[in-house]
């Protein structure tokens, strides 16, 4: 009603026709058929599209529109993402998703449709979009020959495709395989059940589909007869099939595939050589395929390529992996969102290091993962690499980022002059960093609200350095720092009597440090300020670490979670003085009993099992 300009406008909707249908349905979701009909051809297109999700899906939106680009609706030139992100902000305007997930710049990446509006986009398909769950005693109809879009529902016993189901002769366009508990994969979870069973070939409906999602099935093989026969498909979704250790070569003859997703694909070791004939791929995701060798070399002849979110640093520069000069000299590729690179301790020299951090630096990427090595087990024994921290010093990010993970790293010490210049960084990561025995001065990241450290085996303390102390309060009562301002929420340092008071860490909100086993010490500064907005705090296999620092008593600190740290547990349950510090925190955990849970005191909470 907002876009309603005039009252002649607002009239004609309370005369509609619409308000005295004798039918149920239409009486049911007449307002938002008025919505509805008020869309443009293109966007009525694509908000009925939805229908082919489960209720309560959430769908991301780039991935929502390389599907209803696989699909037609966008048109086939170098406009359509745009177009499609055009389409899918002006659905969201006029309220036809919601719950909306957001990025770090506040751009809507993920959304939901409401129940009732989902409905609606039932009702008005449903003559060519199905949902149907399959499981052993499964007694459905043959699926109809006007069905275009079809969703299939796997209950955790039922393995193998119904190949029987699908006797109608039309032309699916759209098949979504979904486990009934898709929504476990949020968490991370595997496959709850058997792996699906694919056919050996595909048969006559499957054979003009243009969008096919395998996404969290199971699947540890993929026929080749099956894909190669899908020579219509544009968009194929193989994500999170963790036992998938290749792709059959048939799937280069897939030459209108615009969209290849393979995220967390862990057992991923190659992709076919071939690579190079899909002329048509745009969007290639191979995120947090951590056995990923390099990447095909015939992928730097894909002059449609768009995304590419991974660059894989192969061990040996062998002629069949794409180079980095490969890389550089595709002009129309653009790294954005979220970029990985993966074997970085392969690079070889300073210059090969410069000319990837170009490549990072020259896309919008708000998210880094800088990956050294594999991190298989915490008990592996490694050796340290000094000169990966020339590696790291050359891998200077562009200074909007957001977040950043360095995982395997092996160098002597984690600090890059480059570090505390990420004003924007609001999310850190250090998993796997073991020999690292001292703190960058993280403290004096403006933005900084999340950090994780995990397995690290020589750091023992951490003190006024980390907090970036050390490196502040020398220079802080003779001069200004450049960090003053005027809003509160940015302020890093503040005036008091003549004195600059540094604040350590001003927006830190979440903190989890674990599997450190020398980390014994852990200091404040009486006269800093540490942590004001800290809520979370996950301290776990720590078993050196022997009291929590006095500052914490002055943080908003809501949740506090201490798991197998050996000294720092047996301290709360023998000593008053532990447990007085942190007593005014609401909800208190130690080895996995609730101390104190929404304010409540739990009996016995520190007695033996």
């Amino acid at each position: 009603m907002r876009f309603m300009e005039t009252k002649r406008d607002w009239e004609e909707v309370l005369s509609n026709q619409i308000w005295e249908s004798q039918d149920d349905k239409i009486k049911h979701f007449a307002p938002f058929l008025l919505s509805y009909y008020d869309l443009p051809p293109l966007e009525k297109r694509c908000f009925l599209y939805c229908s082919v999700f489960p209720k309560d899906y959430e769908f991301e939106r780039d991935d929502l529109i390389q599907i209803w680009m696989s699909q037609g609706y966008l048109g086939s030139d170098e406009n359509s993402e745009n177009k499609g992100r055009s389409c899918f902000k002006n659905l969201t305007m006029q309220s036809f998703f919601q719950d909306f997930r957001k990025d770090h710049h506040g751009s809507i990446v993920a959304c939901k449709m409401h129940d009732i509006l989902h409905d609606l986009a039932q009702f008005l398909t449903e003559n060519e979009c199905i949902t149907m769950r399959v499981d052993e005693g499964n007694t459905q109809p043959h699926i109809a020959e006007n069905v275009r879009h079809l969703t299939l529902l796997f209950t955790p016993d039922r393995v193998e495709f119904p190949t029987s189901m699908l006797k109608n002769q039309g032309n699916l366009h759209s098949l979504f395989m979904l486990g009934l508990h898709w929504s476990a994969f949020v968490l991370g979870l595997h496959w709850p059940g058997n792996p699906l069973r694919l056919p050996h070939q595909t048969s006559r409906p499957l054979r003009y589909l243009r969008t096919l999602n395998m996404s969290k099935c199971g699947i540890s093989w993929l026929p080749g007869q099956l894909i190669g026969q899908l020579r219509h498909l544009r968009y194929l979704n193989l994500s999170c099939n963790f036992e998938l250790p290749e792709l059959p070569d048939e799937i280069c003859d897939l030459c209108n595939l615009q969209t290849l997703r393979l995220t967390h694909c862990h057992s991923l070791k190659r992709l076919p050589e071939g690579m190079g004939k899909l002329v048509n791929l745009r969007h290639l995701y191979t995120f947090h395929c951590e056995n990923l060798k390099g990447l095909p070399k015939g992928i730097g002849r894909l002059t449609q390529l768009r995304t590419l979110d991974t660059v894989a640093i192969p061990e040996n520069h062998h002629e069949e992996y794409l180079s980095i000069g490969d890389l550089e000299k595709m002009n129309h590729l653009q790294f954005e969102s979220a970029t990985q690179i993966m074997g970085c301790e392969n690079l070889k020299s300073l210059s090969e290091v410069e000319k990837v951090a170009g490549l990072v630096r020259r896309g919008n990427a708000f998210e880094l993962y800088l990956e050294f090595h594999l991190i298989y087990r915490t008990d592996e024994k490694v050796s340290k690499k000094d000169d990966e921290a020339m590696i790291l010093e050359a891998l200077q990010p562009h200074p909007s980022l957001k977040s950043l993970a360095i995982s395997g790293y092996r160098g002597p010490n984690l600090s890059p002059k480059w570090i505390t210049s990420l004003d924007n960084l609001t999310r850190l990561k250090f998993w796997g960093c073991q020999f690292f025995e001292t703190f960058p001065p993280l403290g004096r990241l403006p933005s900084l609200e999340e950090v994780d450290i995990t397995h690290n085996s020589e750091l023992r303390k951490i003190g006024g350095e980390s907090m970036g102390i050390t490196a502040i309060t020398s220079s802080t009562t003779t001069t200004t720092s450049s960090r003053i301002s005027s809003d509160d929420d940015d302020v890093n340092v503040t005036r008091g009597g003549g004195v600059h008071q540094f604040i350590s860490f001003p927006k830190l909100k979440q903190l989890q440090l674990s599997i450190m086993s020398r980390w014994e010490e852990w200091e404040g500064c009486e006269t800093t300020t540490i942590m004001p907005c800290l809520q979370v705090l996950d301290i776990s296999r720590c078993n050196s670490l022997k009291s929590l620092p006095q500052f914490l008593k002055e943080t908003p600190l809501k949740h506090l979670r201490i798991h197998c740290c050996k000294i720092l547990s047996e301290s709360f349950r023998r000593s008053g003085k532990e447990l007085a510090h942190v007593s005014h925190f609401p909800n208190i955990q130690i080895d996995c009993k609730n101390v104190k849970m929404d304010g409540i005191w739990m009996e016995d909470a520190f007695l033996d099992a």
